[in-house]
């Protein structure tokens, strides 16, 4: 599962899988997003701002 959030919100997603997936330790990674077009990260921002 690919989650898209923004970097403050990376320790509560993680938080959240960890009480849900029934691994002992599931794997979760946090890639920084370093280039995209401006187009999609534009989408990007205003799809994780908090409403």
């Amino acid at each position: 599962i690919v989650f898209k959030t923004r970097q403050e919100h990376v320790p509560e997603l993680e938080r959240f899988i960890r009480e849900l997936h029934p691994y002992d330790t599931p794997e979760f990674v946090a890639l920084p997003l370093t280039a995209g077009s401006r187009k999609y990260l534009a989408w990007l921002a205003d799809s994780t701002e908090e409403r």
